[in-house]
C-alpha cells in the first residue's frame, strides 16, 4: 500500500510542475522561446521546439497525475527533465546565469543551480515511478521506497510552494495595478 501511494504521490509531483510550467509556457511562450533561439543550431526551429516541449510537458503531466500509461509518462518526464537540465547546465557553464524561460522554479534562483537541484529531484522522482510502474524494482521494501520518496521530495516541495506564492503575488499585483488604471 505504501509503495503504491508513493508511486502516485510522485506522479502527482512530477505531474504538477510539468502541467504547470507547461501552460505557464504555452501562456507566455517568448521567454522560453527567445532562450530556445539563442542556443546554437537552434535558431530557426526554436518555434516548433517550444511548441513540441509545451505540448509535451502538458500530456506528460496530465498522464501522471491521472495515471494513465504510468510508466511511458514518466520515461517522457524524465527525457524533458534530462534535456532541461543539460541545456541549463551549459547556459551556467557559458555564463548565462538567468537563461532558463521554463516558467518554472528557474526563477527562484538567479544563478540556477538550485533549479539543477529541483530538476534532479523531479528526475529522480520521473525515474523511480517508471521504474515502479513498470514493476521493475517491486522487490525494494515499500517502506524504504515511501521515505526515499519523501525526504527527496521535501526541498523540491519548499521551492515550489515558494514559486507558487511568487505567482500568486505577481498576478494579484496585475489585477491591482488593472484597477488603478480605471
Amino acid at each position: 500500500m505504501i509503495g503504491a501511494v508513493s508511486t502516485q504521490f510522485l506522479a502527482d509531483v512530477v505531474g504538477w510542475v510539468l502541467l504547470t510550467a507547461g501552460v505557464d509556457k504555452a501562456l507566455r511562450p517568448s521567454r522560453f522561446i527567445e532562450q530556445l533561439a539563442s542556443l546554437p543550431g537552434v535558431r530557426r526551429l526554436a518555434r516548433p521546439i517550444a511548441w513540441a516541449v509545451c505540448a509535451g510537458e502538458v500530456c506528460a503531466g496530465i498522464a501522471l497525475l491521472v495515471g494513465l500509461a504510468l510508466a511511458v509518462a514518466a520515461i517522457i518526464a524524465a527525457a524533458l527533465l534530462t534535456v532541461f537540465s543539460a541545456v541549463l547546465g551549459y547556459r551556467l557553464l557559458v555564463g548565462d546565469a538567468d537563461a532558463c524561460g521554463c516558467g518554472g522554479l528557474a526563477t527562484l534562483a538567479e544563478d540556477g543551480r538550485a533549479h539543477l537541484v529541483a530538476n534532479g529531484l523531479l528526475l529522480m522522482a520521473a525515474t523511480f515511478v517508471a521504474l515502479a510502474a513498470s514493476g521493475v524494482g517491486a522487490e525494494l521494501p515499500a517502506i524504504g521506497r515511501a521515505i526515499a520518496a519523501t525526504s527527496a521530495l521535501a526541498l523540491l516541495l519548499s521551492l515550489h510552494v515558494g514559486r507558487a506564492i511568487q505567482m500568486v503575488l505577481r498576478a494579484r499585483r496585475n489585477v491591482d495595478k488593472s484597477f488603478m488604471r480605471m
